[in-house]
């Protein structure tokens, strides 16, 4: 499966009365991949790179993180800026993700992870607070 991810929009926002970020991720330099580590639970994980994809409307502010490879499992993690707690606020998450290849099933995930959590570790089994994004499976996109 090959579908890109846009980080650029994403933003944990904790406050009632402004937004503060505690992520967010443009691409827009190629070091940015640096910030991603890879689990060691899985032997079998596709590589992830940086990318416009096949259909972008910017040649310079399209570049998005691209899972590469086809049937292959991601399990990569990067840490939050600093920790926060949402209780009594607003909390919003959003990322963009463009399938560029018919699939039959498949998803593209973002989970929020305890701090607690070893990168290396990281797994379909993990501990996560939220897990947001679509899931494509048959005929039914969700």
């Amino acid at each position: 499966m090959r579908c890109s991810f846009g980080l650029a929009a994403l933003a944990a926002l904790a406050s009632s009365t402004y937004g503060r970020v505690y992520y967010e991720e443009t691409f827009s330099d190629p070091a940015s991949l640096d910030t991603f580590k890879a689990t060691e639970a899985r032997s079998d994980l596709g590589a992830i790179k940086l990318s416009k994809g096949k259909w972008f409307s910017d040649d310079e502010n399209s570049i998005g993180l691209q899972v590469s490879e086809d049937a292959r499992f991601y399990a990569y993690s990067a840490k939050l800026n600093r920790p926060f707690n949402t209780k009594g606020k607003d909390f919003i998450v959003q990322f963009t993700v463009k399938y560029e290849q018919d699939i039959d099933c498949g998803g593209a995930y973002l989970k929020l992870l305890p701090p607690t959590l070893d990168p290396a570790k990281f797994d379909g089994e993990s501990e996560y607070e939220v897990m947001f994004g679509p899931d494509i499976c048959g005929s039914t996109n969700r």
